[in-house]
């Protein structure tokens, strides 16, 4: 089978019907049973989905698009309190929901890295499906995951080659701590952000070696920020004071970020067998993990670089 052709039924992984449904493919077209899945994620849940290619149809069409995208996140991760409906058209029904001001200040804030993330992709033609059969669990993944952690990425990266003008004009580059956290603010960041794109590209391809390496790769990602920003606490000797209360406030929202990290891997297992059925040669495997185990190496290192650097620059760039 050639690689553009859509494979036809579901891959055997998932065992409980949940699972299941989460891997039919999210189409009103080409003879999908788009029932079936409506009946499990609300009559609109086929409304925001992006065609497959470079593009999403136009910039101008992106605001209502991420809107729908925000309240269908918000409304899956909502789904266990006991007071939200199953069907997403009644989730503003619900009154401590409409009224909750926490919950629009996360749909706020989730929506922007959402358009941002959206737009990042758009530069590397990831802006719309990753195939026209894309189902639930990997429309989940590229929106709900990868958009929202690399639209804050690319900001994340912007604004060091704003510091790295900076200091380049102010004479502040060269042998010295803030060199060296620019350094490695650039490979944590560029590094995730790169990831992410092989790890679309992979799910777009339905290659099994590709989306396991890639899943692999996040989780090490995870893990080693981690244990730097447990690092980062102690060796910054933080006190439990007012003084410290925008270390303090600026950890805690580190923290946020690396469970959120984590908590994207445990989505992403679910797709670990999903594709075992694909073809991926020898040489394909080989062009898609290279590149990935040396973006991870090289993250590691320049983390490990901090362990051994007892600078605030350093620790601040890392954590």
């Amino acid at each position: 089978r050639p690689s553009w052709v859509p494979r036809v039924g579901v891959p055997p992984m998932a065992s409980s019907p949940e699972s299941q449904a989460l891997l039919e493919p999210l189409q009103t077209e080409g003879g999908g049973d788009t029932k079936a899945v409506e009946e499990e994620h609300g009559a609109s849940a086929f409304q925001f989905q992006s065609s497959a290619g470079c593009c999403s149809g136009g910039w101008g069409t992106d605001w209502s698009w991420t809107a729908e995208a925000t309240t269908d996140m918000m409304h899956t991760f909502l789904l266990s309190c006991y007071c939200v409906p199953k069907d997403k058209s009644e989730l503003y029904d619900v009154q401590c929901v409409k009224w909750n001001p926490l919950y629009w200040v996360l749909w706020v804030l989730s929506y922007f890295c959402i358009i941002t993330g959206k737009w990042t992709h758009e530069l590397v033609c990831q802006g719309g499906k990753v195939r026209e059969d894309e189902t639930r669990l990997e429309y989940e993944v590229r929106v709900q995951w990868i958009y929202m952690t690399d639209g804050p990425i690319m900001l994340s990266i912007l604004l060091d080659f704003y510091n790295l003008i900076y200091y380049a004009q102010a004479g502040k580059l060269g042998n010295n701590n803030k060199t060296l956290a620019l350094i490695i603010s650039f490979f944590v960041n560029g590094g995730y952000l790169l990831g992410n794109i092989f790890f679309f590209n992979a799910m777009r391809n339905r290659k099994p070696t590709g989306v396991k390496c890639a899943i692999s790769a996040n989780f090490a990602f995870a893990t080693v920020l981690s244990v730097a920003l447990v690092l980062a606490f102690i060796e910054r000797n933080i006190s439990w004071s007012w003084s410290d209360a925008n270390i303090i406030a600026s950890m805690f929202l580190r923290l946020l970020v690396v469970l959120f990290i984590l908590a994207s891997c445990v989505v992403y297992f679910d797709l670990w067998g999903a594709y075992d059925n694909g073809v991926d040669d020898r040489l394909s495997s080989l062009s898609t993990c290279l590149p990935i185990t040396l973006v991870t190496i090289l993250t590691t290192v320049f983390i490990i670089l901090a362990f051994m650097t007892d600078s605030s620059d350093v620790w601040d760039a890392v954590a």
